[in-house]
């Protein structure tokens, strides 16, 4: 478990909650210090750390600068400019647009969309793996719910519509 605080991060073990490292702020990054756990400072920085590779991935796939950043600021770091992502472009393609649709709404709620995902592999700490969108037609605000079972939909659903109806009047 990684706790962050302004200018340094804690990193606990989750079940007896002991320190096991602490990292640095520096310039927008948590450095890990080798000092405070060996065995989790070697893992981090002496795991595939030469190429920027990893850090690309760890950092969700930023562009080249951050990257550059991190090797200039870590001689353990090697930036790799030939380097290329297969993830990145297909996160960049775009789809065709949907058809127009004739149907209009003139007030929130007149209209409510609702999506099931799930399950995923790695369910939320208290056991979801599913997940359910309700958005509303005319404001397009949305609502994310997390539900361990697709049967909850239902209870979930009818909580969110009773919600709706006493808090602005809507609904029969």
């Amino acid at each position: 478990m990684v706790t962050f605080y302004p200018d340094f991060c804690i990193v606990q073990d989750m079940d007896p909650k002991r320190m096991i490292g602490m990292g640095k702020h520096f310039d927008g990054l948590y450095y890990l210090t080798p000092g405070q756990n060996p065995y989790l400072a070697n893992h981090i920085y002496h795991t595939n750390h030469h190429t920027n590779k990893l850090w690309h991935r760890r950092l969700g796939h930023p562009s080249s600068a951050p990257l550059l950043s991190l090797a200039k600021n870590n001689v353990e770091i090697i930036f790799d400019s030939t380097h290329i992502c297969d993830i990145c472009p297909l996160e960049k393609q775009t789809r065709l647009p949907f058809g127009r649709s004739e149907i209009k709404t003139s007030a929130p709620f007149d209209l409510i969309h609702c999506d099931i995902w799930g399950p995923h592999t790695h369910p939320t700490h208290f056991g979801a793996q599913y997940f359910l969108t309700i958005v509303d037609d005319y404001t397009h605000f949305t609502w994310v719910q997390f539900i361990k079972f697709k049967c909850d939909r239902q209870s979930i659903l009818k909580s969110f519509f009773s919600w709706v109806k006493t808090q602005f009047q809507k609904g029969h």
